[in-house]
């Protein structure tokens, strides 16, 4: 009986350890991970743009990357609602070395955090400071390049085919800062601030690009057609951050930080007039 209970104690013993080994090497992963803070997405992963209409007074049905693509058929213009996707499916550049890759993204996070806090005003990181950087989710480190448009295959507005009707649509309300400028950043409006909602004043050269834009119409053009094609363009100063840090990280020369890009999205939509 001594022996089994003896046994049962060194079994224990034993799996307190392994559960001890286990926790510590868990804790310092932890410790080890880039800190949970908020960040930029790096242009770098910025693949192209996307341009759907998504009906404003319909439900959108099935998941969202089988029912946004599809071709709509709509009543009239009021229900027209534009969503503006940046894709990013452009890979971004590893190493298999664990340790090197962990201190690459350690000066990714401390960069993303000194370039909001610039653009922001704060000159001290404190949990207020990162509260509100929070709320930036969603920008990138791609810039606003020259003039963005939005034009028509067709006259619309009284405006021949190819104009740029960019006054004519407005921006829903989405993130409340529009910081802009690339070396030395700076808010064009912050959150108190009641931005623009035309999509011709919300693009200002050096604008911080968003993962994602909403558009209606300001008003409605008398023209009728069975369809028309948006076509959407935008050029963008893309900033390839993981490139630079893995670069510097190890002491390489890097050609091009930055790369000049212009994208191009169409989008098809037919009506079913009353």
């Amino acid at each position: 009986m001594m022996k089994k209970h003896s046994s049962s104690i060194l079994l224990l013993l034993l799996t307190g350890l392994f559960f001890a080994s286990c926790q510590k090497d868990e804790d310092e992963r932890l410790y080890a991970s880039p800190p949970d803070v908020p960040g930029l997405v790096d242009g770098g992963k910025i693949s192209g743009i996307s341009l759907y209409c998504l009906e404003k007074d319909g439900k959108p049905y099935g998941i969202w990357f089988n029912y946004y693509p599809k071709t709509k058929t709509i009543k009239d213009y009021s229900n027209i609602r534009l969503c503006l996707m940046i894709d990013v499916n452009t890979p971004l550049r590893k190493t298999d070395d664990e340790d090197e890759m962990l201190s690459i993204e350690r000066l990714e996070s401390n960069y993303f955090i000194d370039k909001m806090a610039y653009a922001l005003g704060f000159n001290e990181i404190n949990d207020s400071a990162l509260s509100v950087m929070w709320r930036m989710n969603g920008m990138m480190t791609a810039y606003v390049n020259g003039e963005v448009t939005i034009t028509c295959d067709k006259t619309l507005f009284g405006e021949p085919s190819g104009t740029n009707l960019s006054k004519h649509f407005c921006l829903l309300p989405g993130c409340r800062y529009l910081p802009i400028g690339i070396e030395k950043p700076e808010m064009l409006y912050g959150y108190e601030d009641e931005l623009p909602s035309l999509m011709s004043e919300r693009f200002p050269d050096g604008a911080w690009i968003q993962n994602e834009y909403r558009m209606e119409l300001k008003s409605l053009p008398e023209e009728k057609y069975d369809d028309l094609t948006l076509h959407m363009t935008i050029p963008m100063k893309i900033e390839h951050v993981r490139d630079y840090m893995m670069s510097t990280y190890r002491g390489e020369s890097i050609g091009s930080r930055y790369t000049e890009q212009t994208f191009e999205a169409d989008c098809l939509i037919k009506f079913k007039w009353d």
